[in-house]
């Protein structure tokens, strides 16, 4: 994909991709840490997306991944909830965030 055509997905999936970090996440200051991360993955690894694939699923993967790995890391120092159920909620997150995509998609 040309650069222009990742930088517009990205920027089109942010929002949704925040509310994915920050259900997984509590400090605001750690959502946007990882989502920064989130979006470096993206790009670095932009060659591997496939134009015409779903760019959600791709990138909400990278999302839970990172998030999840922020949580482990700090795991050591706080009481953390444990992977099965950090797994549901960010499943629980996607099927919610899809139904306000179809809600706003209505709207317009």
């Amino acid at each position: 994909p040309h650069s222009s055509e990742i930088v517009s997905l990205i920027a089109c999936h942010q929002t949704r991709l925040r509310g994915l970090v920050r259900c997984l996440l509590v400090r605001s200051s750690d959502v946007e840490d990882v989502l920064q991360e989130v979006n470096s993955v993206l790009w670095e690894k932009s060659r591997e997306f496939e134009t015409g694939t779903d760019f959600w699923a791709w990138a909400s993967q990278i999302a839970r991944f990172k998030a999840l790995n922020h949580i482990r890391k700090y795991s050591r120092d706080r009481l953390v909830f444990d992977d099965n159920l950090l797994r549901e909620l960010a499943d629980l997150a996607d099927q919610r965030l899809s139904k306000l995509d179809d809600r706003r998609d209505a709207l317009e």
